[in-house]
């Protein structure tokens, strides 16, 4: 992972926990089926960070992972009335 020392790079004011997402099919998640639509699979990752998203949080994706945080944001602004 290795947007993991991305908080090495940030002012000591912010605060940083860094949640990696590893999509079924890659890495540790290898053997796990895929997913084969976006609204599923970010409903599904929504539902294991709420209870983390009790402070301002930012949302980063590269590549495929664009297009999932950007869905993510979408479903936790519209189901969750969250911003990030």
């Amino acid at each position: 992972m290795i947007f993991l020392t991305c908080p090495n790079d940030l002012p000591p004011t912010i605060e940083v926990g860094v949640c990696p997402i590893a999509l079924p099919g890659r890495g540790r998640q290898m053997k796990l089926p895929l997913y084969t639509e976006m609204y599923p699979l970010v409903r599904g990752i929504a539902q294991n960070i709420i209870p983390y998203l009790d402070k301002p949080f930012a949302i980063f994706g590269h590549s495929m992972g664009g297009l999932v945080s950007f869905e993510l944001a979408r479903l936790l602004r519209s189901d969750c009335n969250l911003t990030p």
